[in-house]
């Protein structure tokens, strides 16, 4: 008999909810004890459950440089972080 899926509707949200919250996939994974491995596989074999982690991200990502534009305005290492194109946000998620 083969074991039930951890691919429940109550984990997808949960994972999606995290990762919108900025919590980088590793963590969010973890946080519903769910393997990267089991992650990436649903992400390559369920289109819609791609979509929906790659909207999560951008809304994340979004989120987080707003908060460093913000603190441009005051503190120069964020702009200057900013110049360099912030590319190493995009390295936690």
């Amino acid at each position: 008999m083969a074991r039930p899926s951890k691919f429940t509707p109550e984990t997808k949200d949960k994972l999606i909810q995290l990762i919108n919250a900025g919590v980088p996939y590793k963590y969010a994974c973890g946080a519903v004890k769910l393997s990267y491995d089991q992650f990436a596989h649903w992400v390559r074999t369920k289109p819609q459950f791609a979509r929906e982690v790659k909207a999560a991200s951008d809304v994340s990502v979004a989120s987080l440089l707003a908060v460093i534009r913000k603190a441009a305005t005051m503190q120069w290492q964020a702009a200057a972080w900013l110049m360099l194109g912030g590319s190493t946000i995009l390295l936690f998620l």
